[in-house]
């Protein structure tokens, strides 16, 4: 019997979580893949730190990103509902190779992650499912809107233009030395 705490050399056979299954009225929905779901990650209220890694044309930057603040508001157009989704998130830059400013690493940040909750959409819309949610958000804010149509599935509810719009702020909250060294010019601060 080995000690609690003491490193052995033995591999251990661990789980890893590499994807999930959705379930709407206790129906299965296909197999996503971590990729996926990438998405979910800036929806869930339990994130408490996820990373970013972003390539440019002349290197790579790496994020830590922190508690994501997420709010959804649906919105009824005639018989179908869209929804805006607004996405607040701070974080820190662990690592960069390329000489971007600071602004401009926010604005890729936001586009990434814009990405990220549209492509998890499009992927649960192609295959009925609503990973993102957006069903809850519906039946508890607009009930009436809900009872009245009787809704099934995911599709009765998700259509491609259901996503009216994504906003998204980023707050690179600590950048490290990296105000010192690569951005030494407060012109390239400044844009």
């Amino acid at each position: 019997m080995q000690k609690i705490g003491r490193i052995t050399k033995k591999k251990l056979k661990t789980f890893v979580i590499d994807g999930a299954y959705t379930l709407f009225y206790n129906k299965s929905k296909p197999w996503y893949s971590e990729e996926e779901l990438a998405g979910i990650r800036w929806m869930t209220k339990d994130t408490t730190r996820t990373p970013v890694d972003i390539q440019t044309k002349d290197g790579f930057a790496y994020f830590s990103m922190a508690h994501p603040k997420t709010k959804i508001t649906p919105i009824i157009e005639g018989d179908q509902a869209k929804f805006i989704i607004d996405c607040s998130v701070s974080g820190h830059i662990l690592g960069l190779t390329s000489h971007k400013s600071i602004k401009d690493l926010e604005q890729s940040l936001k586009a990434s992650i814009a990405q990220d909750i549209r492509k998890t959409f499009e992927v649960g819309l192609r295959n009925n499912a609503d990973p993102l949610n957006l069903g809850e958000i519906l039946y508890r804010k607009e009930l009436r809107f809900w009872q009245a149509h009787h809704f099934n599935e995911p599709n009765d509810y998700l259509h491609r233009d259901a996503l009216q719009a994504i906003h998204i702020d980023v707050k690179l909250t600590n950048t490290g030395i990296l105000k010192a060294k690569p951005f030494k010019d407060k012109e390239i601060l400044e844009k």
